[in-house]
């Protein structure tokens, strides 16, 4: 286990929440599609930057293919923003799984 990850609580069979210092990263198991959603949660930008922000995380989200897959979402309009990063669980080892949920959890905030 990576000595930065304070704590992993079960909500389900198909659902953890990693705890780290600074934020919680969700990861979710869809069976029927047989991938992870790994996800956490930014912040919500300043009202000065959120034009900034909002134009620059949709060009980033555009380069998916060298950003490893991650995604950008909203948690409501004006909310949140959340990282997002579906994998598919086949062949996904415990240490490949750990360090990929410490690097989404080491992603910049707002």
């Amino acid at each position: 286990m990576d000595e930065s990850i304070n704590s992993v609580l079960r909500l389900s069979d198909a659902e953890y929440v990693v705890n780290f210092d600074d934020v919680d990263v969700d990861v979710e198991y869809d069976a029927p599609s047989k991938k992870l959603m790994m996800s956490a949660q930014l912040g919500v930008p300043s009202a000065a930057n959120a034009l900034k922000v909002y134009e620059f995380l949709m060009t980033y989200a555009l380069a998916w293919r060298r950003t490893g897959g991650l995604g950008i979402a909203l948690t409501a309009p004006g909310g949140s923003l959340v990282l997002t990063l579906p994998l598919f669980a086949v062949d996904l080892t415990a240490a490949r799984l750990t360090t990929i949920v410490a690097n989404l959890a080491a992603e910049p905030t707002c």
